[in-house]
């Protein structure tokens, strides 16, 4: 995320996965730009046009493919539950 937005002119961080996926060169791979890669459904939203973002990470099948969901913003701490994940 921080390598994406500061490469805008504007820095600006993308508004969703696909940004990320289809950008010249992409920062993440089509799969994961798909929103979902080994068992887990991934969201990304932009946030203030730009400033911030919250992108998350569910299990597919809860119990299964995982029983945590992940959460990180712009502060790049990553949470699970509301606690910082380490």
């Amino acid at each position: 995320m921080e390598s994406f937005r500061s490469a805008q002119t504007t820095p600006a961080y993308p508004t969703g996965l696909t940004v990320l996926s289809s950008a010249v060169p992409p920062y993440i791979d089509g799969v994961l730009g798909s929103g979902t890669k080994q068992g887990y459904t991934y969201a990304l939203s932009g946030v203030g046009g730009g400033t911030a973002y919250t992108c998350t990470a569910a299990p597919q099948a809860s119990g299964v493919t995982g029983s945590r969901t992940f959460v990180v913003t712009e502060s790049g701490v990553i949470t699970s539950g509301g606690t910082a994940v380490q």
